[in-house]
């Protein structure tokens, strides 16, 4: 016996065409193209309802340490009409959280959720932004505050009531 095999007259191997094989190609590109689109949109759902969470978590944390200490931490000066977003840092107001004497911090955090300068940072890798102000101008102190994350574009804007607010 040779290394034919035994065929039916008439009949022939049968095997994939290219244009069968490119239509098939396709539409498993096209599927995958979709999906890596969906997951991408997941994600960046995901990374804003972290970016809330934290920013919740580090105003109950300046919110304890209000109750304590009757009076917010104090923020370096910072201007955020004239200053460039990259100057900002949190480090100084979370260490004054962490830094009340004879009790636990009351922020605690991870050190992969600090930034190289000690700043509590959102999922973007940005400062978190606590905006600070006095009820009237005359006040000693502040008595408000508000944490903004600047999102996935990093721009802020003055806004309404000149509280800011991240420009998506």
């Amino acid at each position: 016996m040779t290394g034919t095999r035994n065929q039916e007259p008439g009949t022939r191997n049968r095997g994939f065409t290219l244009v069968e094989l490119m239509v098939v190609i396709a539409i498993i590109t096209i599927l995958a193209t979709l999906t890596v689109a969906a997951a991408m949109k997941v994600r960046g759902h995901m990374r804003v309802r972290v970016a809330r969470a934290d920013a919740s978590r580090l105003a109950q944390a300046i919110e304890g340490y209000q109750a304590l200490m009757n009076f917010l931490p104090v923020q370096t000066i910072y201007n955020p009409e004239t200053d460039a977003d990259d100057v900002y840092q949190n480090h100084d107001i979370i260490r004054q959280l962490n830094g009340i004497m004879s009790r636990d911090p009351l922020f605690k955090l991870a050190q992969v959720e600090l930034n190289p300068a000690g700043s509590f940072k959102d999922p973007w890798g940005r400062p978190f932004r606590v905006v600070m102000w006095k009820e009237k101008p005359t006040d000693r102190l502040t008595r408000f505050f508000e944490v903004y994350s600047s999102g996935p574009d990093a721009h802020w804007e003055m806004g309404a009531g000149d509280d800011l607010v991240p420009k998506l």
